[in-house]
């Protein structure tokens, strides 16, 4: 039987330190498996939507979490009031209990 592994994460706050990491975790997620799922042009505007300037934003106003594991920023989320907008992980941590909140 195959062991699933666990990962221990801690979700911090993200600070503008953290923007690059962020924004290429969510642009490569969209690439990766998005596109299995939607067309080109929906991936465009996933993309668009999730602009450098979009993301910037949202951390600025402290809406922005990060799960970091070992150091590495390998999920994210944004927080809009009540609203659970922007959940992202790395492809290779997905299935791995990374945007669990408990």
């Amino acid at each position: 039987m195959v062991q699933k592994q666990t990962f221990k994460q801690k979700v911090i706050k993200a600070d503008m330190n953290m923007f690059f990491d962020i924004y290429e975790l969510v642009h490569m997620t969209i690439k990766d498996i998005y596109k299995k799922y939607y067309s080109d042009e929906a991936v465009k505007f996933f993309l668009k939507l999730h602009s450098k300037e979009n993301i910037s934003a949202d951390i600025s106003k402290g809406k922005v979490y990060v799960a970091v594991h070992e150091h590495d920023v390998v999920g994210t989320g944004t927080l809009d009031g009540d609203r659970i907008k922007r959940l992202f992980v790395l492809p290779q941590f997905q299935g791995q209990g990374i945007s669990r909140l408990t």
